[in-house]
C-alpha cells in the first residue's frame, strides 16, 4: 500500500477519456454534461487543456441556494481557481492527506503542467481495495509454496 502511486490510481479507472469544459459553459450545460457522465466534478480547461479550474456538485448546490439563472450564470463565474494539485508519480498517502486536511473529494493530476487525470476519494478507496487484494493473493500464495516445500519428502 505504501508504494501505491497516483498514476496506479488514475490507471485503475479505466480507458475512459478526461473530459473538461470551458469556463465560458453555462451552468446549464454544465449540469447537463455531469448529468450524462455521472460525474461530480469537471476541470476546466482552455483550447489548449491549460487547467484553468474545476467546478463541483458542490458549487452548483450554493447556485441553487443562491438563486442563479443558470442560463447566464457561467462556470467560470463559480469555478475554484486556486487549485491543489498532484503529480502521478506522487505517492497515494500523500494525495489523500491533501484530500483530508483541504477537505475536497476531488484532487487533479498534473504532470509537467498536462492535465493527466481527477481522482477522488471514492478511485482511492477502489484502488486500495485492490492493492489489498492482490496483497493478500501474494501473502496466500507464498505461504501455500512454503507449506507445498515443506511437505516434500
Amino acid at each position: 500500500m505504501e508504494n501505491l502511486k497516483v498514476r496506479q490510481v488514475i490507471e485503475s479507472k479505466g480507458s475512459g477519456k478526461l473530459f473538461t469544459i470551458r469556463e465560458n459553459c453555462t451552468l446549464r450545460e454544465m449540469v447537463r454534461i455531469a448529468c450524462e457522465m455521472k460525474i461530480g466534478a469537471l476541470l476546466v480547461a482552455d483550447e489548449e487543456e491549460n487547467l484553468l479550474g474545476i467546478v463541483s456538485e458542490r458549487d452548483i448546490m450554493r447556485q441553487c441556494h443562491a438563486r442563479a439563472d443558470f442560463d447566464k450564470v457561467t462556470v467560470g463565474d463559480i469555478m475554484t481557481r486556486n487549485l491543489l494539485t498532484v503529480d502521478p508519480e506522487e505517492n497515494i498517502q500523500e494525495a489523500m492527506d491533501v484530500m483530508i486536511k483541504k477537505k475536497i473529494r476531488h484532487l487533479p493530476v498534473l504532470h509537467k503542467g498536462k492535465i493527466e487525470g481527477l481522482i477522488t476519494v471514492r478511485d482511492i478507496l477502489h484502488a486500495m481495495r485492490d492493492a489489498d487484494a492482490r496483497e493478500a493473493e501474494l501473502l496466500v500464495n507464498y505461504l501455500q509454496s512454503e507449506m507445498d516445500q515443506r511437505s516434500q519428502p
